[in-house]
C-alpha cells in the first residue's frame, strides 16, 4: 500500500460518501486514479444470493429521483447510460402528464419540466440547475420501481441468484460467518454466507435478528399514496400542492396520487391501504370527490426520522438511508437541548430561525402566498434538527474548535456572527460562506 492509498483511506474514513471528484481534488489526483485505487483496495467479497420477501416488484413510488452520489456509484458499475435512458423517459412522462391536464391548471399548461429539475425544501423547489455551485453533480429523475429494475437485470447480469418470497426469520453467527433461515414457498430453509447484508427498509428483519438498536423520532404526519388509474385525468393538476388539508401530489411521470396528512398515525396496525381509504383521505385534505378506475399498488408513509448508531455487528452488515449520523450523540442532544430552549424564550432567536426558513422558501418560490403555514412548521423543524450544528459543532464532534461551510450567507449566521446578547454559539464555532469566485471583469 503506497502513500496515496493510505491518504485514500484516510479521507473515506472521514467521509465514507464523498465523490471521487472531491477525492481526487483534495489528493491531486484525476478522478480515473481514484477509481481505479478504490477498486484495488476494495475486499474480494460479491454478492451471490439476494433474498427478496415480495413475489413481485413493488410498484409504489416511494422515491422519484436519485442524489449526485448514488449516480456517481451506479455510472462506476456501468449503468450511466440506463440512468440518462430512464431519465428521458420521465421526462417524457411528465410532458404527456403535463398536455392532459393542462386545462385543469388555471393558465394552461403548467412548468413540470422546469420544476422537475430543482431540489426541494419542504415539499417547495429549492434550489435552480443554474444556480448549483457544481452543476455536473445533480439528481437525476429516475423512480425507485425504475431504478429497482435496472438493478435487478444488472444483478442477473453478473450472476447473483434473486430469490423472490423469501422471508428471512431468523440469523445465528459463528467465528466463520452467518446463517440464514428463511422461509420460501417450499417450506424453510437455511442459507450459510460470509456477510449478511441489510437492505430490506424501516422494518428490518436483519436489523431486528441481529440486535442492531434504531433510535430516533417518531412520525408526526401520514402519508397515504396509491399507482392510480384515474376516471379523467383532469381531476388534479400534476405536482405538489399546498392544500388546506395537507400537501396533495399527483404524478409526476408516474400515475401516483399521494394525500399528506400533518397528524401521527394511529398506533394499530391498519393493514394494507385500500381504494377508499385513499379517496377519503384525497377528500379530507383537497376537497376532491376523486374518480379511481383501478388502484393497481398502494400504501402509506411517514416522516418518522431514524438510524442505526452502527453499520456492523460480527458478519452482519447494515444500509440504512442517509440520515444524519449525529442525531443520537449524546452531545448533540445536549446541545439540541439549549437550542430547543432558546427557541421557545428567546424571542429574537425564534424568529431569525423563521426568517431562514422563510428565506430559503421565497427564493425558490418568488410567490409569497406559496408558503403556507404547513410547509413553515415542516421547514422550521427541518432548522431545529440543523441549528446545534450552528451553535457548538466543536462540542458535538470533540474538536478543539469548528468552521461551518454553507454555501450562502443565512439570517442564523448573520444572528450568531454578531455576537447577540441572550443565545449566543460557543466562542470556539465559526462561519464561513463559501461560493464561486467573482466572474472576471476582463481588466
Amino acid at each position: 500500500m503506497d502513500d496515496l492509498e493510505i491518504r485514500l483511506l484516510h479521507a473515506l474514513k472521514i467521509d465514507g460518501r464523498v465523490s471521487f471528484s472531491r477525492l481526487a481534488r483534495v489528493l491531486g489526483v484525476s478522478d480515473q486514479t481514484v477509481a481505479r485505487r478504490c477498486r484495488k483496495l476494495q475486499p474480494d467479497v460479491s454478492m451471490r444470493v439476494l433474498l427478496e420477501q415480495r413475489s413481485e416488484p413493488d410498484r409504489v413510488l416511494k422515491a422519484g429521483s436519485i442524489g449526485p452520489l448514488a449516480i456517481e456509484a451506479l455510472e462506476r458499475i456501468g449503468l450511466g447510460d440506463e440512468l440518462v435512458a430512464a431519465e428521458q423517459e420521465t421526462m417524457a412522462g411528465y410532458a404527456q402528464m403535463a398536455e392532459q391536464t393542462a386545462d385543469a391548471v388555471p393558465g394552461g399548461r403548467p412548468d413540470v419540466i422546469a420544476r422537475a429539475q430543482r431540489e426541494h425544501f419542504a415539499g417547495l423547489e429549492k434550489i435552480e440547475a443554474a444556480r448549483r455551485s457544481e452543476p455536473g453533480r445533480r439528481r437525476m429523475r429516475v423512480p425507485q420501481p425504475v431504478l429497482v429494475e435496472i438493478l435487478r437485470r444488472k444483478a442477473e447480469h453478473i450472476g447473483v441468484r434473486l430469490l423472490s418470497a423469501h422471508t428471512m426469520t431468523g440469523l445465528r453467527q459463528d467465528e466463520d460467518g452467518v446463517t440464514v433461515a428463511v422461509r420460501t414457498p417450499d417450506g424453510e430453509q437455511e442459507f450459510r454466507s460470509r456477510y449478511l447484508l441489510g437492505c430490506d427498509g424501516g422494518g428490518s428483519a436483519v436489523r431486528t435478528a441481529a440486535g442492531f438498536e434504531f433510535p430516533g423520532t417518531g412520525p408526526a404526519m401520514l402519508g397515504r399514496q396509491g399507482v392510480v388509474e384515474l376516471v379523467g385525468p383532469a381531476q388534479i393538476p400534476p405536482g405538489i400542492h399546498d392544500v388546506p388539508g395537507g400537501v396533495l401530489v399527483y404524478g409526476l411521470g408516474v400515475d401516483r396520487v399521494a394525500a399528506l396528512e400533518f397528524v401521527p398515525p394511529p398506533d394499530e396496525d391498519l393493514g394494507r391501504l385500500t381504494e377508499r381509504e385513499l379517496r377519503e383521505a384525497v377528500e379530507r385534505v383537497a376537497g376532491i370527490d376523486l374518480g379511481v378506475g383501478r388502484m393497481r399498488a398502494g400504501g402509506r408513509f411517514t416522516d418518522e426520522a431514524r438510524h442505526v448508531p452502527t453499520y456492523r455487528k460480527g458478519w452482519v452488515l447494515f444500509r440504512v438511508r442517509a440520515l444524519s449520523e449525529v442525531m443520537n450523540l449524546e452531545e448533540y442532544q445536549n446541545v439540541r437541548e439549549r437550542t430547543e430552549k432558546a427557541l421557545r424564550d428567546e424571542r429574537e432567536f425564534s424568529l431569525t430561525c423563521d426568517r431562514m426558513v422563510h428565506q430559503v422558501m421565497l427564493n425558490s418560490t418568488r410567490a409569497p402566498g406559496a408558503i403556507g403555514a404547513e410547509h413553515m412548521r415542516a421547514g422550521r423543524h427541518y432548522v431545529t434538527a440543523e441549528a446545534p450544528l450552528f451553535v457548538d459543532s466543536p462540542a458535538i464532534f470533540g474538536v478543539p474548535s469548528s468552521a461551518l461551510l454553507y454555501h450562502l450567507r443565512t439570517p442564523i449566521t448573520e444572528y450568531f456572527a454578531r455576537a447577540p446578547r441572550g443565545f449566543r454559539a460557543a466562542r470556539e464555532q465559526g462561519y464561513v460562506a463559501v461560493g464561486p469566485p467573482p466572474a472576471s471583469t476582463g481588466c
